[in-house]
């Protein structure tokens, strides 16, 4: 059972690392896309406009179908949103020792549940503050 907790927590972990990789990605090129022309002098704005990391992301978006890959970065963003958002529930008790998961686990489920449909019902959230 120890075994197949540690693979699982591994797993979970793993998926919660990618998906916050591919939300900050995808935050980045929606941040840019609405905002380059709003605030060009942007520290933020500069910063991503001369990425090396995101230069091939930034060219598409400057492009003729700037628009419609602006609209998969929206969907891919707020996909990766949902997604961290259950994972950073599920993950944050396993930090937590074994003692206090097996008392609260009731408690722990129900909390989690109720995440997950704050989550699912804020869906699509393309919210671009912190």
């Amino acid at each position: 059972m120890k075994a197949k907790n540690a693979v699982l927590e591994s797993v979970l972990l793993s998926i919660k690392d990618t998906a916050s990789q591919h939300f900050d990605k995808k935050y980045d090129l929606v941040w840019f896309a609405k905002n380059r022309c709003r605030y060009p002098n942007h520290p933020k704005s500069k910063e991503l406009d001369q990425s090396e990391a995101h230069r091939g992301d930034i060219n598409v978006l400057r492009g003729l179908n700037g628009d419609y890959h602006h609209g998969i970065n929206c969907g891919e963003m707020a996909t990766c949103r949902l997604f961290k958002e259950i994972l950073d529930q599920a993950t944050q008790h396993l930090e937590k020792d074994d003692q206090h998961i097996l008392v609260n686990h009731k408690d722990i489920i129900q909390d989690h549940h109720e995440k997950v449909q704050e989550a699912k019902e804020s869906f699509p959230n393309l919210s671009l503050e912190n």
